[in-house]
């Protein structure tokens, strides 16, 4: 399909449809990718399974079913760079074809999900003993037979048993068949798929900004032994963990995150003035209440760039301004840990930096316990034994008995 819309494009580059599924299936062509199927067989992912539509592939395990990563698996900066220079080059290059697609367009596209061979019996069965289907799961959707355009909608369907309506209108006999959900693809779906984009490479540009080089197949495995402690394994280990790298590109971000909130408030307007059923659109806002969740999302988080703003979806004050446009060295604002959890009380800034200005170390300190991930301070130490004398004292310690320090 890649291909085809490839050739199509270079018939007709401005050609509407050839942009939009062209921009699709670019993304999509990253898990075809030597680099990318490189980076998992270096983390022992098996090589069988890898279709991104029916997913079977795995990490090695050990048999408690913990991930097991082999020495060389990719390091924590080797995935940044295949994220900076093998997938956000293919999110510029989608975001520049959706651009080519104007208000106009609209087409209809069928997602084929099932396939086979059955028998039709009239009036309006069709039978395939292979299948095992759960009761009505097929019930709303599509169904064409020897790959003809007429259109059959099912109505009921058991294990092996399709009924559809209108009925047949062929003889009884066995026919190849294909059921699919159909779509209507418009111009408000384009622009959801760009706010997508736009969200994605926002993503990329914040994960490009800071140093996040960390030996995972280390980290995995002191997890799986139950030993890994954050703050010595990694913070400590890592010293240029979190820190703001000189090329970041947080300008950048920030301009995308923009530009994704100002294409998803295009893209409320534009569904909701749409006359047609939108039962069968890709992207649909279902009722009054989802329009003003989001609407006051995207408003929030507008207002959030330019200073301090209450975003209501998160019950939170929050200034992203302080983020983007006085950027900082997370690594400055990290707690202590202890093992995997975050030592109460423990927060250099619980504002950290001012992005959320009215965090204090109590408000912080519930939400983390709430969270689970939280715990008191040590209490003090009192040395049980400080070997002043000339001879281990054998009222404290049994006889055999290991010390350590």
């Amino acid at each position: 399909a890649h291909t085809n819309f490839q050739s199509a494009l270079n018939l007709d580059p401005d050609h509407q449809g050839a942009n939009l599924f062209y921009a699709m299936t670019r993304i999509l062509m990253i898990s075809k990718s030597s680099a990318f199927n490189t980076l998992l067989d270096r983390a022992g992912m098996s090589s069988t399974g890898r279709d991104i539509f029916n997913w079977t592939a795995d990490f090695q395990k050990d048999p408690e079913g913990r991930i097991i990563l082999p020495p060389d698996t990719p390091t924590g900066e080797e995935l940044q760079t295949f994220i900076k220079n093998n997938i956000l080059p293919e999110v510029n290059g989608a975001l520049g074809n959706l651009s080519k697609v104007t208000n106009s367009y609209g087409t209809n596209y069928r997602w084929i999900f099932e396939s086979g061979s059955g028998s039709v019996s009239s009036p309006n069965i069709l039978t395939d003993p292979t299948k095992n289907w759960e009761s009505n799961e097929l019930v709303g959707n599509k169904i064409v037979i020897n790959g003809s355009e007429t259109e059959y909608t099912i109505t009921w369907n058991d294990a092996h048993t399709i009924q559809v309506t209108p009925n047949w209108s062929v003889l009884p006999g066995t026919y190849s068949y294909e059921i699919y959900e159909k779509f209507e693809i418009d111009y408000g779906d384009v622009l959801v798929t760009r706010g997508l984009f736009y969200s994605t490479k926002m993503a990329i540009n914040i994960i490009s900004s800071y140093n996040l080089n960390v030996d995972i197949d280390t980290i995995f495995s002191l997890f799986n032994q139950r030993i890994l402690s954050f703050q010595h394994h990694i913070i400590n280990t890592y010293p240029d963990f979190l820190k703001l790298i000189p090329s970041h590109q947080l300008a950048q971000a920030e301009s995308d995150l923009s530009e994704a909130i100002n294409t998803f408030k295009s893209a409320i307007n534009f569904i909701l003035s749409e006359a047609d059923s939108q039962e069968d659109d890709l992207f649909l806002i279902e009722d009054l209440k989802e329009e003003t969740f989001w609407r006051e999302l995207f408003d929030d988080l507008n207002n959030s760039l330019s200073g301090t703003t209450y975003i209501r979806a998160l019950k939170e004050y929050v200034n992203l301004s302080q983020f983007f446009d006085s950027p900082k060295n997370l690594r400055s604002y990290l707690p202590t840990f202890r093992g995997l959890y975050i030592e109460r009380d423990t927060y250099p800034d619980p504002t950290f930096g001012g992005i959320l200005p009215y965090m204090t170390t109590n408000i912080l300190n519930q939400k983390l316990e709430k969270a689970c991930i939280l715990v008191g301070p040590l209490p003090g130490l009192v040395a049980y034994d400080d070997f002043s004398g000339a001879y281990i004292d054998k009222n404290k310690w049994r006889y055999g008995e290991y010390v350590r320090e």
